[in-house]
């Protein structure tokens, strides 16, 4: 599997709702996605030193308290982008199909799921690489600046994922994602 792969399935690991074996796994994630991006390899290892003063217990807390109590720090991607719209509705669709097509298993959450794109992003090239770093980079973008309010640790989680995307994309055709149409 190339790096790139490796790496956006790392991210979408520890992104989602944290498994008994979190502290466990954590090192080799980070890991997958520094070999990537070298850049991110800080960010990680602040968010695992927070980590690791947490009492069992208090990561799945932090993790539900940051992302499943509100809609401007939900990791949907298609609810940043669209709301509650027919638009969103034919995004879910589009990104199950997706899904299946590049044989990203589904983790439980919806298919717009944060954790869903950058698995995706991982095995998917050209422009259709781009709309969707697009997408992502705007969700990242609100999450971050809700969480940076907050101190929340998670949003060294999520300038990881900026970076990984942004490299992504960058490598493609040297534009920043933001002038990415």
């Amino acid at each position: 599997m190339h790096t790139h792969v490796l790496a956006h399935d790392a991210l979408s690991c520890i992104l989602q709702y944290p498994a008994h074996d979190f502290v466990t796994l954590f090192p080799s994630w980070s890991r997958a996605v520094a070999a990537e991006v070298p850049e991110a390899a800080e960010d990680l290892q602040r968010f695992e030193r927070h980590v690791r003063t947490l009492a069992p217990g208090e990561l799945e807390e932090l993790f539900t308290r940051t992302f499943d109590n509100t809609t401007s720090r939900a990791l949907e991607v298609g609810w940043h982008a669209y709301g509650e719209t027919y638009d969103r509705g034919a995004f879910l669709v589009t990104m199950r199909e997706n899904l299946r097509a590049l044989g990203v298993p589904e983790n439980g959450e919806l298919p717009d799921h944060l954790t869903h794109v950058l698995a995706a992003l991982g095995r998917t090239c050209g422009d259709d690489k781009k709309k969707l770093a697009k997408l992502a980079y705007h969700t990242i973008a609100i999450v971050s600046t809700e969480l940076a309010k907050q101190n929340n640790p998670y949003v060294s989680v999520l300038d990881a994922a900026r970076k990984l995307v942004y490299h992504g994309v960058s490598r493609l055709d040297n534009r920043p994602v933001e002038s990415v149409r």
